[in-house]
């Protein structure tokens, strides 16, 4: 096998193990965004926006439905950070 070869197989696999990583991120962000639009839904708070949030702005979400100790206070935390999505610079 010449070393041209090699690099050729060597690059195929890195293509590959790059592909499955990235597929695999989607889903698990897909997974988180469903189940915050679940929680939101759940809690009569507006879904429209929940595809334009960041991966953070999800996880703080989330970490909300959690931790909060009153439902007020989830819900005003919860509207803050919707109300932020899609803007520019956020």
């Amino acid at each position: 096998m010449t070393l041209t070869s090699k690099a050729l197989i060597l690059a195929a696999s890195f293509a590959a193990v790059a592909t499955t990583s990235a597929f695999a991120m989607e889903a698990e962000a897909d997974q988180l965004a469903g189940a915050v639009m679940r929680e939101l839904s759940l809690r009569g708070l507006p879904t429209d926006s929940v595809m334009d949030l960041t991966i953070a702005q999800i996880q703080q979400l989330k970490q909300i439905f959690a931790n909060s100790d009153s439902s007020n206070e989830m819900t005003s935390a919860a509207k803050s950070i919707l109300q932020r999505a899609g803007q520019p610079g956020q």
